[in-house]
């Protein structure tokens, strides 16, 4: 596109093609004429592509199965030219009577057949609308199925295209394993989760695993501690089908496919958009504080993967970096994946721009760690209307003697001295291209604020607010706990490293990278001038590049050929980095499919999310002291119960926990999700919870 490489297509496979075309169109804004010329076929065979792959997705795409025509009865033409004239689309006319799409045009362009079929349709209007009376009842019988654990009828109405998801039905069951997960259910019913799902995704077009419940899927493995998709394989499908109100679940091949479809639709941004506002609605940002962090999400596959530091590991891995945004207490917002492993003062402005679309009554802070401390990056911070507090990152020595002695509070924790504050002048610094700083002459004013730590060292506030008493910048930074702990929770308890699938993406050609063959000159060069201070006793810093030949000359014997060697070599390397540029494109790199990943870490931050408004009804029962509710959470999802469908009621009966205490929370937590009255997602049940044998 323009001379950029996109995208590499087989061009034998048709349904990828199609699929290429539909995805200029929808992501590149490539007018519809010029796709058609450069496919060679109509610009009405292009505009349903488009449609195709917006109702269906991939799917829709894949050749029509080839065969014996199929004979059209009378019933089923005058059927056609009904929901025609009712101006249904040829997509869903076809679906519904069974018939290809190229049967309906050619029932629908058929004039003399039009000219017999119509007058009938005219005469016998009472009997149309008799017909369809008996095709919404027998719809009705198959979404209201006589046994709620045979769902074969509504398997067979979705694939004749007559249904779009399997309604949520539920038989009586006892000793149904993980019915605690209800609780995360009835929490979830009070968010705009599935109502975001719906908005953002549609359907899957005629299935019986809609997007609902592959959603519902994806939440349920996430609560219940499966941590993986591939891990449904050795949990019993027919006992997470009864929470989820089907025969059984989704096979990890039928998961798989599904959010293969999901993914292609790329709407995975727009979701955690429409999940960031729903979390802030009522709440709202007391002062716009907003944390920033990064976290690596590790590759373990063939594919030429970018390698980045994992602060998780400790070491180098392959893998793609993915910027956090998160509230003060936690609460995760927004997700903005890197297709390089950007740092992340080239990130931030792009996490601004998104943060004020959520905020945007108020003046966004973000506040990170040394990763984007820089200069030009509080620069563009500033000009882009956002405030910033971070560490100092190469900050100058104080006096001690400029703090006063007065003891100061700060997050609960006790100082010997007050802080101690300063304006500062940054120098904002560029890049010559050649690995070299130059200054700019322009600087970021900013305020330094000084804490004196127990221990006698100084930890180095910068910012550029000066509204705020010292006491609060030094409290909102040390609050980044909070976003550490979300990670380390995500972690442990999601499996948050593990990603939903190894398939990679070619890397966008207008990213660059440190070139290696660089990198390894100046490491190489490195040694050799380490050497030769080592020979000549004296220091690195100490011994300038134009008196190494100088040097050398004084020197004979085994000590002047060994530096005489390492003088030529270094004048080769010098010379080789000269020719070689610092960086190079990343083209030939793969990337992790940033869709599918976002997906993930969509569900797996409404799961964190959700489990915390139970931790909130467990706090105001539980009389503990060591912060543990989301540990009582994690046990009550696990917990056993009996399930009892009766008359819109949908009553979960949960067994007692393993102490009167716990049982206790337990009835509470119980009774406030009674009392809210929340429906099971899809269906028009409400959910109902109680403790067995609890007086």
């Amino acid at each position: 596109l323009d001379g950029t490489l996109l995208y590499n297509i087989d061009l034998d496979d048709n349904t990828y093609c199609r699929w290429l075309a539909a995805q200029l169109y929808v992501s590149h804004h490539v007018p519809q004429p010029e796709i058609a010329s450069a496919w060679g076929v109509s610009r009405r065979v292009v505009n349903m592509w488009i449609a195709r792959f917006r109702e269906h997705g991939l799917n829709g795409l894949e050749d029509e199965k080839q065969g014996r025509p199929v004979k059209v009865d009378q019933q089923r033409r005058r059927r056609v030219f009904q929901m025609r004239a009712n101006g249904e689309k040829v997509n869903d006319i076809s679906r519904q009577t069974r018939l290809s799409n190229r049967s309906v045009w050619r029932i629908l362009s058929a004039n003399d057949e039009v000219q017999e079929v119509l007058p009938g349709l005219e005469e016998s209007s009472q009997h149309t609308e008799q017909q369809e009376e008996d095709l919404s009842e027998e719809f009705s019988e198959r979404s209201q199925p006589a046994d709620p654990l045979d769902r074969s009828e509504d398997r067979a109405a979705a694939a004749a295209g007559l249904i779009q998801e399997a309604e949520p039905v539920f038989a009586e069951s006892e000793h149904v394993e993980g019915a605690g997960a209800f609780l995360a259910i009835a929490a979830l019913g009070r968010s705009g989760f599935f109502q975001a799902v719906q908005r953002v995704y549609g359907s899957f077009g005629a299935a019986f695993y809609g997007v609902r419940s592959i959603f519902m899927t994806l939440f349920l493995i996430t609560v219940l501690r499966i941590k993986n998709p591939e891990r449904m394989n050795t949990h019993p499908s027919l006992k997470l089908g009864r929470i989820l109100g089907l025969d059984r679940a989704p096979a990890v091949k039928t998961l798989r496919s599904k959010m293969k479809v999901l993914a292609a639709r790329r709407q995975a941004a727009n979701l955690m958009n429409l999940l960031a506002k729903d979390r802030l609605q009522g709440k709202g940002v007391p002062d716009g504080v907003l944390f920033v962090d990064g976290h690596v999400q590790c590759y373990y596959g063939r594919s030429k993967v970018g390698q980045v530091y994992s602060a998780t590991k400790s070491k180098v891995v392959k893998g793609n970096t993915d910027y956090w945004v998160n509230r003060g207490d936690g609460t995760p917002l927004l997700c903005i994946p890197t297709p390089f492993n950007d740092r992340m003062s080239k990130v931030l402005p792009a996490i601004v721009r998104k943060a004020q679309k959520l905020c945007p009554d108020r003046r966004i802070t973000l506040v990170f760690d040394r990763g984007g401390a820089d200069a030009a990056s509080y620069e563009r911070l500033l000009h882009l209307g956002c405030d910033f507090i971070a560490y100092h990152k190469n900050p100058q020595a104080v006096d001690p003697s400029v703090f006063t002695e007065e003891p100061t509070v700060i997050n609960n924790r006790q100082y010997d001295y007050a802080p101690y504050e300063r304006d500062i002048e940054l120098p904002v610094y560029t890049g010559n291209g050649k690995g070299r700083r130059r200054k700019t002459g322009r600087t970021v004013p900013a305020r330094e604020i000084v804490v004196r730590r127990t221990d006698g060292g100084n930890t180095h506030i910068i910012t550029s607010r000066r509204d705020l008493p010292a006491t609060k910048i030094c409290s909102i930074l040390f609050s980044r706990w909070t976003q550490e702990n979300f990670f380390k929770y995500m972690i442990g308890t999601y499996d948050f490293d593990h990603i939903y699938t190894y398939r990679t993406e070619n890397v966008p050609p207008d990213i660059d990278h440190p070139n290696p063959e660089y990198t390894q000159l100046e490491k190489q060069q490195k040694r050799i001038r380490q050497r030769i201070a080592a020979i000549l006793g004296k220091k690195l810093d100490s011994i300038a590049d134009n008196d190494i030949d100088e040097l050398t000359d004084l020197h004979s014997g085994k000590k002047g050929k060994e530096l005489k060697s390492l003088s030529e070599t270094l004048k080769a390397v010098r010379k080789a980095l000269k020719k070689t540029p610092k960086r190079e494109t990343a083209a030939h790199y793969r990337m992790l499919e940033p869709e599918t990943r976002m997906i993930g870490n969509a569900v797996k931050s409404t799961a964190w999310h959700t489990e915390g408004l139970l931790a909130e009804l467990v706090r105001h029962a539980w009389n503990g002291v060591n912060g543990n509710e989301r540990g009582i959470v994690e046990g009550f999802l696990k917990t056993t119960g009996s399930i009892k469908p009766e008359n819109g009621l949908l009553r979960i009966t949960l067994q007692q926990q393993a102490t009167p205490q716990q049982t206790r929370v337990l009835k509470h937590v119980c009774d406030e999700l009674t009392v809210m009255a929340v429906k099971y997602p899809g269906s028009d049940k409400r959910m109902v919870f109680e403790v067995a044998d609890y007086e």
